[in-house]
């Protein structure tokens, strides 16, 4: 999109201000399109704004001539020949996005598509508009509400975002393969503004996608716990919901002083120093103290808080802010965000993102597009958007279909996922991933496989229950298995021919043969039972064999090759204590050794087992990640998070039933009992739970 600012300053020798659109963004703004000299505001049009000012604050529902108000607005904020030029600009536009739009479908249908039809296809034409308030008068006015042919703020193909010029503005940060947000509940009374169901719909709508965006939440923290954890876990968004006074907003402590302390101004700039962690953006639902007298002085108290928070964050180097310029009912917050996440989650601008967030109170709140709660959220930049939150991470690829199956009911997990990102980080070889049976084990290393595919790595996964003996590991890492395309494929060109040139050599007791490995060369040594007889074999010839496969072994690139290794020990298919300690000694500890990083394994184990295989204790230079039980206090929320997804993805088998489907489960769940599960539990919970309603509800049906 192309980018256009709408500068609105004081007249220089006269009263009143003056507006210019130009093109290019604030941080570089071109040649002018249009100026007007507005002139002050005449006694009518004051009269509107304080008009709009208290039915954004007092009204609920539909508000009655709001479109008249509006565009009575958008003829302030755009005034004479600006308004003309926009209009131009945007219909001209709708052309371009009609055409492109059959373009791309065209692309995207035809078998084959080039290099460069693909990247015409990236950027989508239209235009985005960039507005500076240079006057403190005009940065009260809700300029959200303004309509200009439709809803000017509701526009995702045309994005419009408020923008603040910040002397000496932060870098913006290089990319990361992950976007982490923490979510703090601040309010001492969550229940009452729909907290639960705004962090609920921010997990839904980034679950899809949670090994690219790790979401935390901090509940009722001490202001030292929260700075403490904006430390440790580095949050790209920190997202607030709670409540604010006139200059500050509030964190009930529940932890230390049990009371509400004060986060104002001078506590960000404090705790947000030099030496901590500052946040790329920050969401701020935070709605006023109640006891405000009259509507003026909610309307004082809001805009003094919006614009001293958000001057705070902005000085402290904070790229976005999303605030409300009102009190915002949960439901409609709870939309807002899930909408903003979920389209995040689409790879889109911030800008955008707030848009569509916009667009889905209007579209699914009562009163729509006529209600006050759309044109709540403000959105403010200090960089432009498509430089805010970007990451590194590929999204538009589909996860291998035995990963899909597995991660469309894995949910919680985030402690030992983030455990297991910081083994990675840290460069271990050899990662190991430990539980009870059936805890979610095999679960965990499908979600670190997609991750790792997302990071454009190479991976590898092998079931170790289905091989006699370490030789038979090395065959199924070389030979892959058809029925799991994408994880377990052949090695092919990562393993040079001479591996079974090598083999087939040292099977029959040749050590040094003569002359070179074929493109296609067969591998002739036959089962590890029949070699095991044989005089003929080599000496040492585990440890050679071994050694020829690390030999052979071409990571593609730069990037590593990565390797799974499951169900270790499967009940009586599993690989025997004595093999795998054959296969650490010989392959495994040389990969360690190596160190260069161009080759990880992850391996699952059994708690109960890892003393009969060797790893108790595990060596020190091994990542390790421990599996606990789900949490007895966190399962009945499971259970219904569970059931939701199975929910949406047989919809249209139930769609007839699915209120009723949800209110027999929240009736089931007040009499199911809080307890510690496994993963395996936990599924045949949620599918117990499945039955009971669908037989429940349809016996109600006739």
């Amino acid at each position: 999109m192309q980018a256009l600012t709408l500068r609105l300053t004081p007249a220089p020798d006269q009263p009143g201000w003056l507006y210019e659109l130009r093109e290019g963004d604030p941080a570089a703004p071109g040649a002018v399109l249009a100026a007007v000299a507005q002139p002050p505001f005449s006694p009518d049009q004051q009269a509107l704004l304080d008009d709009l000012r208290r039915l954004l604050l007092t009204q609920s529902g539909r508000i009655r001539d709001l479109d008249r108000l509006a565009t009575q607005l958008g003829a302030l904020l755009m005034p004479g020949a600006i308004g003309t030029t926009w209009t131009d600009r945007m219909a001209a536009a709708q052309q371009d996005q009609a055409e492109w739009a059959r373009r791309r479908a065209r692309i995207l249908r035809s078998p084959n598509p080039t290099p460069d039809q693909l990247a015409s296809i990236q950027e989508q034409p239209g235009y985005r508009l960039f507005l500076v308030v240079d006057d403190p008068a005009l940065l009260a006015v809700p300029w959200e509400v303004a309509r200009i042919g439709g809803p000017l703020f509701l526009q995702d193909d045309a994005p419009v975002a408020r923008f603040v010029v910040v002397p000496a503005r932060r870098r913006v940060s290089d990319p990361e393969l992950q976007v982490r947000v923490l979510v703090v509940v601040a309010a001492d009374n969550p229940e009452a503004i729909g907290a639960d169901e705004e962090v609920r719909a921010i997990k839904r709508a980034l679950r899809p996608m949670d090994r690219v965006y790790d979401v935390d939440v901090l509940r009722h923290p001490s202001r030292e716990r929260l700075v403490e954890r904006l430390g440790l876990f580095m949050p790209h968004i920190l997202h607030f919901i709670g409540h604010g006074t006139g200059t500050d907003l509030q964190i009930y402590d529940a932890e230390v002083r049990k009371a509400n302390v004060t986060w104002g101004p001078d506590d960000i700039r404090l705790d947000l120093g030099t030496r901590s962690w500052i946040p790329d953006v920050v969401y701020l639902n935070a709605c006023r103290s109640q006891g405000v007298a009259t509507w003026e002085e909610a309307s004082a108290a809001d805009i003094s808080r919006q614009r001293t928070i958000v001057d705070a964050l902005f000085g402290r180097g904070v790229l976005g802010v999303v605030a409300m310029q009102a009190d915002v009912r949960g439901s409609a917050a709870a939309l807002c965000a899930g909408e903003f996440y979920g389209a995040l989650l689409e790879g889109v601008p911030i800008d955008v993102a707030c848009a569509r967030g916009r667009a889905r109170i209007a579209r699914d709140v009562a009163g729509g597009k006529d209600g006050r709660e759309p044109y709540l959220p403000v959105l403010s930049l200090a960089a432009p958007p498509d430089q805010i939150l970007r990451h590194e991470a590929v999204l538009d690829i589909d996860a291998p279909p035995f990963v899909h199956e597995r991660l469309e009911t894995f949910v919680d997990r985030y402690e030992e996922r983030r455990r297991l990102v910081r083994a990675v980080d840290d460069q271990h070889n050899v990662i190991v991933v430990q539980g009870a049976a059936e805890i979610g084990k095999s679960t965990l290393l499908c979600w670190t496989m997609d991750l790792f595919h997302r990071r454009r790595h190479t991976v590898r996964y092998v079931e170790l229950g289905g091989c006699a003996d370490w030789l038979e590991v090395l065959r199924a890492l070389r030979d892959g298995n058809a029925r799991r395309q994408g994880v377990q494929d052949p090695l092919g060109s990562l393993l040079d021919p001479s591996f079974n040139w090598r083999l087939s050599h040292l099977a029959k007791g040749r050590i040094d043969p003569t002359g070179q490995a074929a493109a296609d060369e067969p591998d002739t040594a036959g089962p590890l039972s029949a070699l095991k007889n044989s005089p003929a074999v080599a000496p040492e010839f585990e440890r050679r064999v071994c050694q020829a496969f690390h030999d052979a072994l071409r990571p593609p690139g730069n990037e590593p090759l990565v390797l799974v290794f499951d169900q270790l020990e499967a009940g009586d298919r599993g690989l025997s204590a004595d093999q795998f300690a054959l296969l650490r000694e010989h392959w495994i500890n040389p990969l360690i050794a190596r160190g260069n990083g161009r080759v990880r394994l992850l391996l699952a184990i059994r708690s109960d087992r890892r003393r009969d295989y060797g790893l108790d204790p595990l060596p020190v230079d091994y990542g390790h990640v421990p599996m606990e039980y789900f949490a007895a206090t966190d399962s009945l929320e499971l259970l219904e998070e569970l059931f939701r997804i199975r929910l949406k993805k047989e919809a249209d088998k139930v769609q007839p039933y699915a209120e009723a489907m949800l209110a027999q489960m929240t009736r089931e769940l007040a009499e199911y009992a809080q307890e510690a599960l496994t993963g395996a539990e936990l599924r045949e919970y949620t599918d117990a739970l499945w039955r009971n309603c669908w037989i429940k509800v349809r016996a109600k049906r006739p």
